[in-house]
Parts: structure tokens; sequence; C-alpha cells
């Protein structure tokens, strides 16, 4: 394994830590795996974190945190846990709400989240990780501009959302998962996957040729984790075996031509989450 590599991990609690390299590795492994070289702990500890982000452009983390406000919002800090910096405070609407699930652009001078909409106060099931009455929005790095993505209609007996919206390594297409306002026995109701393209038009962002799918036999939940470098897959957890309960889930990489969906886990009974 050549070059330097450094990722954001979470850790129990809630705080965030950083994994790079540029020291001994921890482990001798085959020169086809991954390996880690050290793990530190950020110097101030954040915890209630729902899911973090780390730019090589800007050397940003952004996470999303519960706020003592109760409601998620986004911030960036360096690598090692300093300039803590709320970057949503600005985003239009007058009632304080839920914002997270961030994910830098590949440039690193944008970001993408979702945010619940305004008027819809059912907010323990808006929280980033559920998602429900939550739209798709683009904000810049230092929180001084916001444009809403999508916009899509939601009511509190038929909940439509998003969850975790992440760009490919070009920057040009966009995967997430949300759910789509029909009702099931699940807590999760029924969920799709979406990829769409990215662009800007007249200096404003857009999403085009939005693509919805439902891959297996359940489609309760979904929860997705990027794409591949070449963009021609993406990944994701899910609970496709008719019968299963929604939390009996494993990690799918589902390959855009064809289609075809691969089973990356089998781990019956197992929660398996996050895969990169």
């Amino acid at each position: 394994m050549t070059g330097v590599q450094t990722c954001a991990l979470p850790i129990s609690g809630g705080a965030a830590v950083l994994a790079q390299t540029g020291s001994a590795p921890l482990a001798n492994v085959p020169a086809d795996r991954i390996f880690v070289h050290a793990i530190a702990e950020q110097s101030e500890k954040i915890t209630d974190i729902d899911s973090l982000d780390w730019s090589g452009k800007n050397n940003r983390l952004l996470v999303d945190r519960r706020a003592l406000s109760r409601f998620y919002s986004l911030y960036t800090m360096t690598p090692e846990g300093f300039r803590l910096q709320s970057v949503v405070l600005s985003k239009p609407g007058s009632m304080p709400t839920h914002a997270g699930g961030g994910s830098w652009h590949p440039g690193g001078e944008y970001f993408i989240f979702t945010a619940q909409k305004q008027g819809i106060p059912d907010h323990a099931r808006a929280v980033p990780r559920i998602g429900w009455h939550n739209d798709l929005w683009l904000g810049t790095t230092d929180g001084s501009a916001f444009w809403q993505l999508t916009n899509t209609p939601s009511q509190r007996n038929a909940p439509t959302g998003a969850v975790y919206p992440s760009f490919s390594a070009d920057g040009t297409k966009v995967f997430w998962a949300g759910t789509t306002g029909k009702r099931t026995d699940s807590p999760w109701n029924q969920r799709s996957l979406f990829i769409a393209d990215f662009s800007f038009e007249n200096n404003a962002p857009k999403l085009d040729n939005i693509q919805e799918f439902q891959p297996g036999e359940n489609r309760d939940f979904y929860e997705p984790y990027g794409f591949s470098p070449d963009a021609t897959r993406v990944r994701f957890a899910g609970n496709h075996v008719g019968g299963n309960p929604w939390f009996d889930r494993d990690i799918y990489a589902y390959v855009r031509r064809g289609p075809r969906l691969d089973k990356l886990t089998d781990a019956r009974p197992a929660w398996n989450r996050f895969a990169t």
C-alpha cells in the first residue's frame, strides 16, 4: 500500500477521531489490504454525533451533533478538534429545525446535507438518521450561502424525507436514501435509494435525472454510504430477505449497469452498517 490516506471515524460515545498514516503501522498486512498507522482522539470530546466527513481539499471535518436546543446542527472543525464552527445558522427558516447528514463536495468548497422542513413539528422522527420531512440542501464551506435542492411534499401521516447524501468522486452525481410517503408495518415505513446528476446552472446548483430504485425483497430500510471511485456502484446497508426484521441488515453494492446486487456481508442475525 502506498500513499498517505486520512479518514474520519466515529467511536463510542460519539467522539470524532482521526486515523492517518505517517508512523509505523499498528499491524503488518498484505499490500492489497488497508491498515491503520495511528488513531488520535480529538482534543475535545464531542458527543451526540450522528455523522461525520473529512475533506482532503480543505482539511476540515464536517460533523453533525445535537445542540443544547435539542436540534441537530452542522459544524466544521480541524482534524485535531480545534476551531469548531457552526455552518448552518444562516440557513433560511424562521423556526429551529434539524440539519445534519452532511458530506463534502470533492472540491471542498461546498457540502450537501439534509434539513427538516419548516412547519412540520415531527421533530423526533426528523433527526438526521431517520430523516422524515427532510429535504436536500447545499451550503458553502463557510456557511454564507445555501440552496435547497429538493422540496418533496410531506405530511405526518405520509412522510417523505432524505438521509445521508453524498457525492461521486468527480462531483457530478449525488446518492441518498429517503422515505417515500408510503406507509408499511415497518417503523421506517417505505424507503428508496436515489441517484441524481448534480450541476450548476446560472450560478445555482440543481439535481437532474433523479433515479429511484428499491433493490431486494423488503423496501423498508436503506442506509446509503456512497459511490465506488468510478461511480459504477453504490454501497448501502439494507434488509432484503423477505420476512426478516428491518434490523437484520447486511452491506450491499448495487451495480448500476446490469443492474446487479452484490451482497458484501452475510452475518445473520446481525446489524451491519457504515461501509466505506
